[in-house]
């Protein structure tokens, strides 16, 4: 039975492209993409996670708020508009906290 061999054209074709895959510049910028692409991914990761944390924090201050004006109109107790208050810096400090992971994103990708 005859052995079976691959032309030499074809194994030249092979080794070459094998060779400018594995070493010089097009395994370098390649590397390199990859690279930026997880970096770019877990960056925007890290807006979501920061938008999700502004969103409940929203829906839970806005619930307290709620509750806390209606006590205030019932009961002409100041407390309630301290808690008021409370929710509100709440808002403003998830609000801060999504500012500051955007900007911190920004520096890294």
């Amino acid at each position: 039975m005859a052995e079976k061999t691959a032309n030499a054209q074809v194994k030249d074709a092979v080794g070459l492209l094998t060779k400018e895959l594995t070493a010089g510049k097009l395994a370098g910028s390649h590397g390199a993409g990859v690279a930026f692409q997880s970096v770019a991914m877990s960056t925007s990761l890290a807006i979501q996670d920061g938008t999700d944390y502004l969103r409940s924090v929203g829906v839970m201050a806005t619930a307290t708020i709620g509750v806390a004006l209606a006590q205030l109109v019932a009961t002409q107790d100041k407390k309630w508009a301290d808690v008021i208050e409370i929710a509100q810096k709440a808002i403003s400090g998830a609000a801060k906290n999504l500012g500051e992971i955007g900007k911190e994103a920004v520096t890294i990708a």
